[in-house]
């Protein structure tokens, strides 16, 4: 079997990375809530906040906006 190259930050596991990618695609304004990041990806909620908090403390996302209860997400562009 051949396996495709794509490009993945060594820093973080195969689903950090994934979900990085997730938020750095959508394209503008990610504000789903852990939960429904949790059921898309098929992981549980602690599991999505502790690589959110990850991705975030290591600078690969940051908190656009947060009103109370809507928070937005944005990804940086990393080289």
């Amino acid at each position: 079997m051949i396996i495709p190259s794509f490009k993945r930050n060594k820093e973080l596991s195969f689903a950090e990375d994934g979900l990085y990618n997730i938020i750095k695609k959508y394209c503008g304004e990610f504000d789903l809530k852990n939960q429904e990041i949790a059921s898309e990806i098929g992981m549980g909620k602690s599991t999505v906040i502790r690589f959110l908090t990850k991705l975030e403390k290591m600078g690969f996302i940051y908190r656009y906006s947060f009103d109370g209860h809507r928070r937005v997400l944005k990804a940086r562009r990393l080289k």
